[in-house]
């Protein structure tokens, strides 16, 4: 969190977070929204949560507007994979 103090709207700039050796050895954050914060900043962070719900509400759309059961199961498969990356 400190290195999204110091530039929380930018963030520190696209894989840094590797290269700074921030604790010890660690070359990974653990947590991919943490590293998004911290590397691409509060706008990033918007950008990267709006392409995750904008890709669950197409699987959405596919599954409440196909007429094929393939299609339908398609979309919901994807809508319930997005959700799975939301919580992962």
């Amino acid at each position: 969190m400190y290195l999204f103090r110091q530039n929380p709207v930018l963030g520190q700039g696209f894989d840094t977070y590797r290269w700074q050796h921030r604790v010890g050895i660690y070359t990974d954050t653990h947590n991919y929204y943490l590293k998004v914060l911290v590397e691409t900043g509060i706008v990033g962070l918007m950008l990267f949560l709006f392409v995750l719900a904008k890709a669950m509400r197409l699987g959405m759309n596919l599954y409440s507007t196909a007429k094929e059961p393939f299609l339908k199961s398609l979309g919901l498969g994807f809508a319930l994979l997005m959700v799975c990356v939301f919580v992962w």
